[in-house]
């Protein structure tokens, strides 16, 4: 399990590296809970950290950004149990996904998972 966990810090450094320019994570308005279908209220979202974790409604993980911002990449630890079908290829327990950010305005956010044509206008949830 280390291993893969290394693995994956070794490719959001090098996406984030081959995208040109490091963005700290913590100076950047992405950190937070976002809910995807912006109410807040559903389990519907993603919560990006300060530290590079995150966690979603598929599972916990790593968050990095990539070309200046406007690609999220995640590597996501999903329980073999909830793999299921998916439009993202699981590899031992694992998903690499991609967020594309089309627009990014105060609390709302806007854009899609690349391979998928669904678009989320995505709301920046206020902290308990």
């Amino acid at each position: 399990m280390r291993a893969i966990l290394t693995a994956g810090f070794v490719f959001l450094a090098s996406t984030a590296l081959a995208s040109g320019e490091w963005v700290k994570l913590d100076e950047t308005p992405l950190v937070g809970t976002w809910s995807l279908d912006g109410t807040c209220a559903s389990d519907d979202g993603m919560t990006l950290n300060a530290d590079g974790t995150m966690g979603d409604n598929s599972g916990v993980g790593y968050w990095a950004l990539a070309d200046e911002g406007k690609r999220i990449v995640m590597i996501l630890h999903v329980p073999q149990a909830d793999m299921g079908e998916s439009m993202f290829d699981p590899h031992e327990g694992f998903l690499v996904r991609e967020f594309i950010v089309e627009k990014l305005e105060g609390d709302a956010l806007e854009g899609h998972y690349a391979g998928s044509d669904q678009k989320f206008s995505a709301r920046h949830c206020p902290t308990n």
